[in-house]
C-alpha cells in the first residue's frame, strides 16, 4: 500500500547513508527530551558499522525519521533510538520504521531478543512498540530490572521482546502485515515507501 505524508509526498523508509548525518540528527533534536542527540560521530559510526540495523524515513528528500539499532551477542539486539520528526508524526511512521528493522532481523535469525529502554513518561513510545510487537508476532515484557541512569528526572524502564513461541508467523510473507511495501528499486538500498 502507498501511503503519502502530510505533505502529500511519498514517504520512503531506506538503510542510511553517510549523507544523513546531519538529517538524522535533526530529526533526534526535534525528540528531545524523550531521544538525546549525541555527536555526529556516534551516528556516522553506526551507520558504518550498523547499517543493516538502522532505517531512515525521507519524505520530499527529506530525513523525517530514524531508527538505529545495534547488536549485541548471541541474537541480542539493543534499539538505540527510534525518533520521528514532527511533520511526519501520526502517521504510523514510528511503526513502520521499527517494524521493518525488526522484521529483516527476524528473516536472518529466528530468534532475536530486543532490548530497548522507555522513559515513563513516554506512553506514546509504549504504544508503538505494544503494536509492532503484535504485528511481528513477538512477546514483550518489562522487565524488573533497574535502568540505573544518573541524570536527574531521567525514569526508564527496561523493555524485552522475543519471538512468540507459540505462534509461528511465515516471515516471508510478513512485509504484507506491516505498514509499507517494497519499491521498486536496487536491493542494496533496501528502499521501502508507504
Amino acid at each position: 500500500m502507498n501511503n503519502n505524508g502530510a505533505n502529500g509526498s511519498s514517504i520512503k523508509i531506506r538503510t542510511p547513508r553517510m549523507d544523513d548525518l546531519q538529517g538524522i540528527v535533526s530529526v533526534v533534536r526535534a525528540c528531545e527530551p524523550y531521544l538525546t542527540a549525541h555527536m555526529s560521530y556516534i551516528y556516522w559510526m553506526q551507520i558504518r558499522h550498523c547499517r543493516d540495523t538502522c532505517a531512515v524515513a525521507v519524505m520530499g528528500g527529506e530525513i523525517v525519521g530514524w531508527c538505529s539499532i545495534i547488536p549485541g551477542s548471541g541474537g541480542r539486539y539493543f534499539v538505540h533510538q527510534l525518533g520521528i520528526a514532527p511533520k511526519a508524526r501520526r502517521q504510523g511512521l514510528a511503526q513502520s520504521l521499527l517494524a521493518h528493522l525488526v522484521s529483516e532481523l527476524r528473516r536472518r535469525e529466528d530468534t532475536p531478543e530486543l532490548e530497548f529502554t522507555i522513559d515513563r513518561m513516554n506512553g506514546a513510545a509504549l504504544d508503538v512498540v505494544k503494536t509492532v510487537a503484535g504485528r511481528v508476532e513477538m512477546q514483550l515484557r518489562r522487565t524488573p530490572e533497574p535502568v540505573g541512569l544518573l541524570e536527574d528526572g531521567c525514569a526508564e524502564d527496561l523493555y524485552v521482546m522475543t519471538p512468540d513461541a507459540s505462534r509461528r508467523a511465515d516471515f516471508s510473507n510478513e512485509v504484507a502485515n506491516v505498514l509499507w511495501t517494497t519499491t521498486e528499486g536496487t536491493e542494496a538500498t533496501n528502499e521501502l515507501s508507504f
